[in-house]
């Protein structure tokens, strides 16, 4: 028996799809007698994608598919293959349903996440502090060495060493901010990738953990959630 899986919003896949940036109809997963599945965008707008193990994703129009894969629809909706299938066989009545998720791994997810963001922002406004310090000081000891110093050799000299140690200065400062902002980058796309549903995989970003846990489940595929408060 070939099933036939749509995926959008007025699709036929187990759960409601209510994210704008996902069609009507914006994918389909067939699976044949032998168990085979094979992903087919449906000319959607903003594009269907497969999770490269180097952490990249990759647009498709075709893609044979295994469970182990992850799939995006649009720009943040996210499911694990094993876990739309699994769901799927499940509304049919020829699969368990999906069991009870303790989410407390979240919780820490979000602490370390808002931890480590204040640490980098923190470190990026004392590194732009110092930076405008080490190019007003360096301008302040230029003018001043050149006033001072009598001998015409040393007058136009000094001042220009001057400002190229605090223009070296100014330039490891800015070395240094560029890692943090990469730094914060990653931080950021770690957090977006793994605040999510552990189960359908829907992105919990811009929402509480507090919130999420009092509420007790997933609002996309209504599995129930456990966990700290």
């Amino acid at each position: 028996m070939v099933r036939e899986i749509i995926i959008g919003k007025e699709g036929n896949q187990p759960f409601q799809i209510t994210d704008a940036r996902v069609s009507r109809k914006h994918a389909q997963i067939t699976i044949d007698e032998n168990g085979d599945m094979m992903l087919e965008d449906l000319q959607s707008t903003n594009g269907t994608f497969i999770l490269l193990k180097n952490g990249n994703y990759k647009r498709i129009t075709q893609q044979k598919l295994t469970k182990g894969m992850t799939v995006r629809f649009g720009p943040e909706l996210e499911f694990k293959v094993s876990d739309l299938i699994n769901r799927y066989l499940s509304k049919e009545g020829n699969a368990p349903a999906a069991a009870e998720y303790d989410i407390t791994p979240l919780k820490y997810l979000e602490e370390n996440y808002n931890r480590e963001k204040v640490i980098v922002e923190q470190k990026l406004a004392s590194n732009g502090m110092f930076r405008m310090a080490v190019f007003s000081l360096g301008g302040i000891m230029a003018t001043i060495t050149g006033f001072v110093l009598t001998d015409p050799r040393y007058k136009i000299v000094a001042p220009l060493v001057t400002l190229l140690v605090a223009g070296l200065g100014f330039l490891v400062l800015i070395r240094q901010s560029n890692k943090l902002i990469r730094r914060r980058n990653m931080c950021d796309s770690n957090f977006k990738r793994n605040f999510v549903c552990p189960h359908c995989h829907m992105s919990f970003v811009g929402k509480m953990y507090a919130n999420i846990r009092l509420v007790g489940k997933c609002p996309n595929c209504k599995s129930k959630f456990s966990g700290e408060f």
